[in-house]
């Protein structure tokens, strides 16, 4: 898909209060969204496998986040998206090559 297009079906998603997941594995997990004229963004605070988070929250959520951090974490999303993509259709042409070749 084309970044721009990418960008703007974001950016609409973001205007109707859906939560964009930037990450979110076990390792790792951050989000981004927009409410009451606000920008928010949440990420993992404890990367400890053994942690229980009982004195500590797991998650920090971050209120009134500067628009150009955002879209920062906008542009780094849409380019591991789209080198996710490079990087599926280099697999299939070479997929292709291979089964040409037998």
């Amino acid at each position: 898909m084309e970044r721009k297009n990418m960008f703007k079906k974001i950016l609409e998603s973001l205007k109707k209060g859906v939560i964009i997941e930037l990450e979110n594995d076990e390792y790792n997990y951050q989000a981004i969204w927009f409410n009451n004229g606000r920008w928010y963004y949440k990420y993992q605070n404890c990367f400890s496998d053994t942690c229980n988070c009982v004195s500590h929250d797991r998650y920090i959520t971050e209120e009134n986040v500067p628009r150009k951090f955002i879209l920062e974490k906008l542009q780094e999303y849409i380019n591991d998206i789209l080198e996710e993509e490079r990087e599926t259709e280099r697999e299939r042409e070479w997929l292709n090559r291979l089964i040409e070749s037998i």
